[in-house]
């Protein structure tokens, strides 16, 4: 079974021991949920929970060593339940209301162990510009979650709620994070754009204390006058010092797909003690940071993806495949190519305009058989929620190679493309002959300075006939070269008819 992707959320998915819980995500079916286990030994665990509860999605947080909690969203959006689960796969807690107010989908209910996980979790769902929580006992000695606090964070005003973290913090209790914006961008009225001065975003934190009833008073400890959106919390946690707390807020540069990224210090009184941009905007090309990381001794490591931009893969056809490719017509092989990208952006599935072909082919000369090449381009997308080029690259060639275990080898025309070569992407050309390149550049630089200083000393002379006789050698080298190493390559190319005998 190919999944489309799996959630792994940094820290919020780790375990004390070490063990990391992945959650994969298959698009076609919500209600079945796969969990993998990564132990610090490199073992897998696999767990697999079917499910007939008509779920919109499923999240799954970890909790203490050996449990987790799945967080159910029904169709009514009404309701949200939890089911305790242990490492072993066994269903010990089920229907676990853990909120009763319409949710807002583009916030995620959290649940976030203690900072003693034995000392239980909190899960907090976010509805119109509220959020409900609920703090849970750890599993007891019969295997069992309660209840013990709960409440609700209303807005008082009318800023609405954009993104919101929850986190543990060093007194066994738990913080919150809420970013807000104004409800409607304010406007300069003299030029008709918008009034920069003015703040539009606003970041709010709170706390809870161990053995209370409520969330104290948000503090505002960052605004912003940033016009575009969105802004997002990319995580809150304890700083490295031991001392405070720190946000970082991904936010719009310049356009909607550029950011920096701002860390906001702060102490549990609401004080705030520093606010710096850890990470500008991530070089031309690559369009987001998959996430930032505090190190132990101080300063941040974040992880870009390697390859974001629009880019061109090579694909091979398998010696069936290319047997019926060479017999089709040339309308039949444009439409072969149509067809294939068109189910390519299916089977993954992406977006089919980010998929596209030139239609050209040529013969792969490090094939075992005659198998014939064919390039697809891969374009970037500016949507954030979309998948990068690197990921549906990788998606493609696992599949590919795998096809004997998956749909390409049920469909007609996936099935003849070759597993043994998966997807290529297309190499550098400038990295693979740059030094070429320049080395011509500098024998051309050369043959000129020759020829300048010959017709400085013999301006009668010919001395471009240098530079003609450098050439016609290189190219009759360049050609002899060609056709012993490459022409098989070509077959289009044939020897000249003389067309004035009509050949």
């Amino acid at each position: 079974m190919f999944f489309n992707s799996f959630y792994l959320g940094n820290d919020d998915a780790t375990y004390p021991d070490g063990t990391a819980l992945m959650q994969l995500c298959n698009p076609d079916n919500f209600d079945n949920l796969y969990i993998r286990l990564l132990h610090p030994n490199g073992t897998l665990t696999k767990l697999t929970f079917y499910d007939t509860g008509s779920y919109i999605m499923q999240y799954a947080y970890p909790l203490n060593d050996g449990y987790a909690l799945i967080i159910q969203i029904k169709d009514s959006a009404n309701h949200v339940y939890g089911k305790l689960v242990d490492w072993s796969g066994q269903e010990l807690q089920r229907d676990v209301i853990l909120a009763d107010i319409p949710i807002t989908f583009n916030l995620t209910p959290i649940a976030t162990a203690n900072v003693n996980p034995n000392k239980g979790f909190l899960v907090a769902t976010a509805g119109e510009n509220v959020v409900l929580w609920k703090v849970f006992s750890a599993p007891n000695s019969s295997r069992q979650i309660t209840q013990l606090y709960e409440g609700i964070l209303t807005g008082n005003d009318d800023k609405i709620l954009q993104d919101y973290v929850v986190f543990p913090t060093t007194e066994g209790g738990y913080g919150m994070a809420l970013l807000k914006r104004v409800s409607t961008f304010t406007q300069d009225p003299l030029i008709s754009k918008v009034f920069h001065s003015s703040p539009q975003w606003f970041l709010y934190v709170t706390f809870w204390q161990p053995d209370t009833t409520q969330f104290d008073t948000p503090h505002l400890v960052w605004q912003n006058t940033n016009i575009l959106s969105p802004l997002f919390i990319i995580g809150c946690e304890v700083a490295v010092s031991g001392t405070g707390y720190f946000c970082i807020i991904r936010v719009p540069s310049t356009t909607l797909y550029d950011f920096d990224y701002v860390r906001v210090a702060f102490l549990s009184s609401g004080s705030v003690t520093d606010v710096n941009a850890i990470l500008e905007e991530p070089p031309h090309g690559l369009t987001g940071v998959s996430a930032i990381r505090q190190l132990p001794y101080g300063g941040f490591v974040s992880f870009i993806p390697s390859i974001t931009a629009t880019t061109t893969g090579l694909l091979r056809l398998t010696p069936e495949g290319t047997t019926l490719f060479e017999h089709l017509s040339t309308d039949d092989k444009n439409a072969f190519f149509d067809s294939m990208v068109a189910k390519l952006a299916e089977l993954v599935p992406i977006d089919p305009s980010r998929i596209t072909t030139n239609k050209h082919n040529q013969p792969d000369p490090n094939a075992p058989a005659h198998q014939i090449l064919f390039s697809v381009t891969l374009k970037s997308s500016d949507d954030m929620s979309q998948r990068t080029v690197q990921q549906i690259i990788d998606d493609f060639d696992e599949l590919i190679k795998n096809k004997a275990y998956n749909s390409f080898s049920r469909e007609y025309l996936t099935s003849y493309l070759d597993e043994a070569f998966g997807f290529l992407p297309a190499a550098n050309l400038w990295d693979a002959y740059k030094f070429k390149f320049i080395g011509v550049l500098i024998s051309l630089l050369v043959l000129l300075i020759i020829c300048f200083f010959a017709r400085q000393k013999y301006p009668e002379g010919q001395s471009f006939v240098v530079i003609k006789f450098a050439l016609i050698l290189a190219d009759l080298s360049l050609d002899i070269a060609f056709v012993l190493s490459s022409a098989k390559n070509v077959p289009q190319i044939h020897i000249p008819r003389y067309y004035s005998f009509g050949l």
